[in-house]
């Protein structure tokens, strides 16, 4: 199963240009088996997500968010996955309570996009190490991959391959390859945290 893991639609996101429904159409024709929704501090509301899975079946459509957190006056952006509460978009989150409420509740956190502006993290990984870091994306240049590669050696943590798209222009560019296909989104977040996947582009 082809999967991209942090992907925008304009119905939820600003900055993004394409709907849920162009992006789940492109993802289909460049050749992807599933997609996870990870709007900008919302989530898709699961009603929807529902009617999206019954009419493109059997491509599979999760449902995930991309929290942003400023510490120390710099952002970091979190990719969530397996977990649907009102909480994760009601509450001001510091990375150490957020990365505590996803480990605690069985969900998938993952670092988006290291190092884009700067050369280190402003959020605690060491002490709070994600599941996965993205190694490459849509919008992140392979000048810093050594460093991502440090940090995931580090924090001994996996590697995330993702498009970041905004738009259709790049859906499908980056994706992760599971090694089986999940009966459920339990199975999925597992197979996420034991690194049961490749990504599309070998490092």
């Amino acid at each position: 199963m082809k999967i991209d893991l942090h992907l925008h639609t304009s119905e939820r996101s600003m900055c993004s240009i394409s709907s849920a429904e162009e992006q789940i159409t492109t993802a289909i024709q460049m050749g992807l088996d599933a997609i996870v929704i990870t709007d900008h501090d919302c989530m898709i509301d699961e009603t929807i997500l529902a009617s999206l899975n019954r009419k493109y079946a059997p491509f599979k459509i999760y449902g995930g968010i991309e929290i942003r957190i400023n510490e120390n006056g710099y952002d970091e952006d979190l990719i969530v996955i397996g977990l649907h509460q009102d909480i994760l978009t009601q509450k001001q989150w510091t990375y150490p309570e957020l990365h505590q409420f996803v480990i605690s509740n069985n969900g998938f956190i993952g670092l988006a996009h290291p190092y884009r502006y700067r050369d280190f993290i402003s959020v605690d990984v060491e002490n709070y190490p994600p599941h996965a870091i993205e190694i490459f994306s849509s919008n992140i240049g392979m000048d810093k991959k050594e460093m991502r590669l440090q940090l995931k050696e580090k924090l001994n943590c996996n590697l995330m391959s993702n498009s970041d798209s905004h738009s259709i222009n790049s859906t499908g560019k980056y994706y992760n390859e599971l090694n089986r296909t999940p009966k459920s989104e339990q199975e999925l977040i597992k197979m996420l945290i034991d690194g049961d996947y490749t990504l599309s582009i070998p490092i």
